[in-house]
């Protein structure tokens, strides 16, 4: 189809044009692997070479009038790193809007974590030096060795190449390392980092300069000091970065108990208390390590290319909305630029899809305010019904594994259309609710990007966020699936059942590519919601009537938590398809094991159930020009269906 321009709009055609050919070219690089780039010491050396100077002239300012700033800067650096990885997330406010929960206000962080002033003056200089380069999780990754070597310790050649994440963890952050912790605890917690014994020595040195509250000592406070008096974490040389430390811990006299454990705790004969020892010796050796754990640290899930966001400010995300302010914004006689723009969407929204992939940016240009707008809907609904959050995952689950995740558990009854709905069928009817909370994330995100947004990606999307919204794991979700245009009834009959026996539920799940694990993982979806009481192993009791609502944990029914896998093992869950992972005799070597695992580790199962959830969330995807883009999510675009009811 030709387009046609006037004389007087020829200059704004060419312009839009100009700009939608590198928008999607740098969208096509992405899709390309872009996403995958790794992360080098010369990362900037073109792009702002003068980055180091800038970062260590802001500090070198700051440390004049505030010598704990560099053990500040460090201590952010370590925060930000403990949750979501390296991604900056600990710099980011409050934002209800957006639905930005602070991970400041976490416990470990609250009151004590503290830098962040300096850190946006160095934000601020390098935007004017080189506008829209550095990353703010590249900017603590940098402060962190400057301070350690303005402070005298080592210096080490820093990666770089990290962006800003667009999200926080504050359920992550409430877990961080906690000066109380035993030795066990902070040898899970660093090795759920991918961080060693040596690691952990090494990088709890960073103690060997700064402060702390004396309400965290061993000592606690004294009389006449107030819960926030601070203490030196090294008596002699509380703002030189040495050995001394290492010293203090042989002698007993570390202020922390978290530091004191690595030598007093029985199982550190053999695992910290002979790195110690070693650290104390030598402080050349102390350096060493401690500058390689720091780069193994700074590699903890770095967002790289075109994931995540380069912030301006780093207390606040970009905003969103650029795209559609700069197309309504133009004259309504640019014709030509309108539908310069429009295309734009379109090949932003489909580009990617050309290459069969998903990617957890898939919406960032077309749709930038997907995640925020599918939130925001389901914390309204939630207000007025608990229960929702569970509902949602159900639906998931329920799509996903009948044709695939394709959304065609959502489609209402058209036999014009010939649509049989899946939702009549016995795991479904009457029971599998939400519909209407996902129509209006629909009719929301319709208003805000028009047919850009699947069905099916809602479904996923919302699955996700109402484990987080739960107290649940967050995970960044692969997106760019398309509405499938059948549905499948016979498949949806097979769906998993409550009364299903456990080579049953192995058999359903491993038919869908889903191993043991996962069957026992995704089956913890049932630490919340309800069932109706004629599903449960009690079935209704006197005075019940068909239909009432079972709490699946009694005691946490709306939480996500591991309290499930409690249960189980006590003979407490209400659903027999839950308990037969632990009854049935073949349960011992397949899924008892991985009950128990998840039952004596939160973090483990929250990690699982993230995993599986991607895993799932990948069966039978319609990618590229398979399917469509509902407008409803009840109904097919067209009318006409070519394709057999099966």
């Amino acid at each position: 189809m030709a387009v046609s321009c006037t004389l007087s709009s020829a200059a704004r055609c060419s312009l839009l044009l100009i700009a939608a050919l590198t928008l999607v070219l740098s969208h096509g690089a992405h899709a390309y692997g872009g996403s995958r780039a790794g992360l080098s010491s010369s990362f900037y050396d073109n792009s702002c070479p003068d980055t180091r100077d800038i970062v260590k002239r802001v500090i070198q300012d700051a440390r004049v009038t505030d010598a704990r700033i560099p053990a500040s800067l460090i201590r952010l650096h370590f925060h930000d790193c403990f949750v979501n990885g390296c991604d900056g997330s600990l710099l980011l406010d409050d934002d209800v809007y957006l639905g930005i929960v602070s991970e400041k206000k976490a416990p470990g962080n609250n009151q004590s974590a503290r830098g962040f002033k300096v850190v946006d003056n160095i934000k601020r200089a390098l935007e004017k030096a080189c506008p829209g380069i550095v990353s703010c999780a590249d900017i603590l990754t940098l402060a962190a060795e400057i301070s350690v070597e303005l402070a005298g310790g080592p210096s080490w050649s820093v990666p770089l190449g990290r962006r800003d994440g667009t999200k926080t963890n504050i359920k992550s952050a409430t877990d961080l390392p906690s000066p109380f912790d035993p030795l066990d605890i902070l040898l899970e917690k660093f090795k759920n980092m991918g961080l060693d014994d040596t690691d952990l020595v090494a990088l709890q040195g960073a103690h060997t300069f700064g402060r702390t509250q004396c309400q965290f000592t061993q000592q606690e406070c004294t009389v006449g000091q107030d819960e926030g008096t601070l203490v030196n974490l090294d008596a002699a040389t509380p703002n030189v970065f040495d050995n001394k430390y290492y010293g203090n811990l042989l002698r007993g006299r570390a202020p922390l108990l978290s530091d004191q454990v690595m030598m007093s705790d029985p199982r550190a004969a053999a695992t910290t208390a002979p790195i110690v020892r070693r650290f104390s010796s030598s402080q050349k050796d102390f350096f060493k390590n401690f500058a390689a754990s720091m780069i193994k640290m700074g590699n903890i899930n770095p967002l790289t290319g075109r994931d995540g966001e380069i912030r301006k400010n780093c207390r606040r995300l970009l905003p969103k909305a650029a795209l559609m302010a700069a197309s309504s914004s133009l004259p309504s006689a640019a014709s030509c630029g309108l539908l310069l723009a429009a295309a734009l969407v379109l090949l932003l929204s489909h580009g990617a899809h050309a290459q069969g992939g998903l990617s957890s940016s898939f919406y960032d240009n077309s749709c930038p305010s997907t995640r925020d707008i599918v939130r925001r809907v389901i914390q309204d609904a939630r207000v007025a019904d608990a229960r929702i959050p569970a509902s949602l995952i159900r639906l998931h689950f329920h799509d996903c594994f009948v044709n695939g995740c394709d959304g065609s558990l959502l489609l209402d009854e058209d036999l014009q259309a010939g649509i049989m709905t899946e939702k009549k069928v016995p795991a479904n009817d009457r029971s599998a609710r939400g519909f209407d909370v996902v129509d209006d994330i629909k009719r929301t995100l319709e208003n805000a990007c028009p047919g850009i947004v699947s069905c099916t990606d809602i479904l996923t999307l919302a699955a996700e966020i109402s484990v987080e919204l739960a107290g649940g794991p967050y995970w960044s979700v692969p997106l760019g699936r398309r509405d499938g245009t059948t549905t499948n009834i016979e498949s949806a009959k097979n769906l998993p059942s409550p009364f299903d026996p456990l080579e049953t539920l192995q058999e359903k799940f491993k038919n869908l590519g889903l191993d043991d694990t996962d069957l026992v993982a995704l089956q913890g979806a049932h630490t919340f919601g309800r069932a109706q009481c004629q599903f449960t192993m009690r079935n209704c009791t006197n005075g019940q009537a068909v239909g009432a609502l079972v709490n699946l944990d009694g005691v946490t029914p709306d939480v996500f938590d591991n309290k499930y896998y409690g249960n189980l093992l006590q003979g407490r869950v209400e659903l027999p398809s839950d308990q037969v992972m632990l009854s049935d005799p073949v349960a011992a070597t397949t899924t008892a094991p991985i009950i128990r695992r998840f039952s004596g580790s939160q973090s483990d199962f929250f990690s699982n159930f993230a995993t599986s959830m991607i895993k799932m969330g990948n069966i039978g995807p319609l990618t590229g020009r398979d399917g469509e883009i509902r407008k409803n999510c009840r109904r097919l675009n067209k009318r006409e269906l070519k394709h057999p009811i099966k």
